[in-house]
């Protein structure tokens, strides 16, 4: 019994020993798995914070209390700081004043929600006072060493944001220019087509009241013996045009131009001591008196006026300047008119009262006829040279605008980021688009006389060229019906057709597709109606023409409110916009 019971103890220790050296043998192989991880977690970390370190971008780790916890050599060295001088700072110092409050505010969201992506755009400062532009992208995670933290992974965009910054200011240029030619020409054809004193008068302040934006009042006054009364105005409630209707001599800021004969800018009123009583009851806060000269002598001024301070810009006054010249020329040819017209009324009473005398004086009457033609011949010589002056402004024009257009042409080849060159691009083209209608007019032999098919034709086959098109694989068709499209209207149709095509071309036909873009100018009842239209692969879905960010849309319904127009987009069968606005 006891030989058995010893035989079962050696059988159990047996088989004990068999688990142990089991375990052993499993425990060795974890520990070999074990250091094998441990290797590659060490070869890990080694190939991650090589890329950390090495990395062209900006690394930045920031812990739950807002301070910087790690910093690449990249990131340390474009700010020019250490690493050293970096880690442990808060790292809303290397932020501009400025953003430093939506800086903590974008971290926060980054900590309440481990994993998500979030990008903005800051300025940060270097330790030299420079401050640059940054686009970061930014997203939490759990870090075994710091727990929750954020990496940050920031680029400089400086340059692209000072190209931004220039492209803004060519456009805000462009349509400076755009509205002061639409102010000449208005006024042009007023002078034109009236030889009315308040007629001109009239249309000249309506004119230069909706063209200026800073403008809020405007006042001219002519000079009859010793007053300064007043003419034509706009924006001016009527108890101070009562007040301010008649000015004796020697009188306030209007009398202090016409007297001087110097253009008179005064950018704040609290330290001016010659507008009048209304003007301050008005609330006029700055203005611009410039005078009107004829045959060497000041016959008037316009007053132009602001309720803000430092409201005119030296472009502004340059303008009202010409503007005045624009008056003088219209009161001269004003009274040739006048001169023609009274020696027209002589002859006829001296035809009707005197005719015994008028066969008796032969000579006297040869020598009104004489006169008269001279007179007539100057005036006709006088709008000739109007004629040759509006065309020589056309042209001058169309060689700015060409200038700018080339200009923008070379600034590309030193465009290295696609998203800058590509605003070049779409503001080279607009350019050229209203550069054809200058082409065009001073071409024609009349003025009022645009050929506005083959303004659009061109502007089509130059849009083409510039995307390089194989018009094989997408044509284009023009149906303009027969329509009187005036100069301004046409470099506002011109940009929407730009616009539209350019979105066609560079959307609607990907991949090789094949298809066509199709312009139609029809008229309906009293409306005009532009049709663009492809038959490509659609807008997206999502689209909505009031919350789109494209500038090139944005600018065409821009000018469609200018046109006093509306706009409707089919969706069937491509795209298809559909803008009607009065003739």
């Amino acid at each position: 019994m006891i030989l058995e019971d010893t035989n079962k103890t050696k059988e159990n220790l047996i088989k004990e020993i068999e688990i142990l050296k089991s375990r052993v043998a499993d425990l060795e192989q974890l520990k070999v798995n074990n250091e094998k991880i441990e290797s590659e977690l060490i070869k890990s970390e080694e190939k991650y914070r090589s890329l950390f370190e090495n990395s062209p971008s900006m690394y930045f780790t920031v812990n739950c209390s807002g301070n910087i916890t790690d910093v690449n050599e990249f990131g340390s060295k474009e700010l020019g700081y250490s690493a050293d001088e970096l880690i442990g700072t808060p790292v809303i110092n290397i932020f501009h004043n400025e953003d430093r409050k939506t800086v903590s505010e974008q971290l926060a969201l980054c900590f309440d929600n481990p994993g998500s992506f979030y990008d903005w755009e800051f300025r940060k400062i270097k330790k030299s006072g420079e401050i640059i532009w940054v686009r970061e992208t930014a997203r939490s995670f759990h870090s075994a060493e710091s727990g929750l933290i954020v990496l940050i992974d920031c680029t400089d965009i400086t340059v692209l944001k000072e190209a931004e910054t220039e492209l803004k200011k060519t456009v805000h240029k462009l349509k400076i220019k755009t509205k002061y030619e639409e102010l000449i020409n208005s006024i042009s054809q007023v002078i034109h087509k009236s030889i009315n004193v308040k007629d001109v008068l009239d249309n000249t302040a309506e004119a230069i009241n909706n063209s200026i934006d800073v403008v809020d009042k405007v006042s001219i006054y002519l000079v009859e013996d010793r007053e300064a009364l007043i003419k034509a105005h706009s924006g001016a409630p009527n108890w101070y045009v009562e007040k301010v209707d008649c000015i004796p001599f020697g009188t306030g800021c209007t009398w202090n131009t016409i007297t001087s004969g110097d253009l008179n800018y005064c950018s704040d009123t609290d330290s001016d001591n010659l507008l009048g009583p209304a003007g301050i009851l008005l609330g006029i806060k700055s203005y611009v008196s410039i005078p009107i000269e004829f045959d060497n002598n000041i016959i008037g001024v316009i007053n132009v006026a602001s309720f803000r301070k430092n409201s005119f810009k030296e472009e502004d006054i340059s303008l009202l300047s010409l503007v005045a010249g624009q008056v003088s020329t219209m009161m001269e040819n004003i009274r040739q008119s006048e001169e023609l017209q009274q020696t027209y009324n002589i002859l006829e009473d001296r035809v009707k009262g005197r005719t015994l005398e008028l066969l008796k004086s032969n000579a006297l009457l040869r020598e009104e006829i004489e006169k008269r033609i001279r007179a007539e011949i100057e005036i006709k010589k006088s709008l000739q040279e109007k004629e040759v002056l509006l065309k020589e402004v056309q042209h001058r024009v169309k060689n700015n605008l060409q200038v700018i257009s080339s200009m923008l042409d070379l600034q590309t080849d030193y465009v290295k980021d696609s998203g800058v060159l590509k605003l070049f691009v779409e503001a080279q083209k607009r350019v050229k688009s209203m550069a054809l209608v200058h082409e065009r007019m001073y071409q024609s032999e009349v003025l009022t006389d645009l050929d506005f098919t083959q303004y659009i034709e061109n502007l089509g086959n130059y849009i083409f060229k510039i995307y390089g098109v194989n018009t094989k694989r997408i044509s284009m068709k023009i149906d303009i019906n027969e329509a009187n499209i005036d100069f301004n209207r046409a470099i506002q149709l011109g940009l929407i057709v730009n616009e539209l095509i350019s979105n066609s071309l560079k959307h609607a036909f990907p991949d090789d597709l094949e298809g066509q873009v199709n312009v139609r100018l029809d008229s309906e009842d009293k409306y005009f109606i532009l049709t663009t239209s492809d038959n490509g692969v659609g807008l997206p879905k999502k689209f909505r023409l009031r919350q789109t960010k494209s500038l090139g849309l944005q600018l065409v319904q821009a000018l469609t409110n200018q046109l006093k127009g509306s706009i409707k987009i089919d969706r069937r069968k491509g795209t298809r916009f559909r803008i009607k606005f009065p003739i």
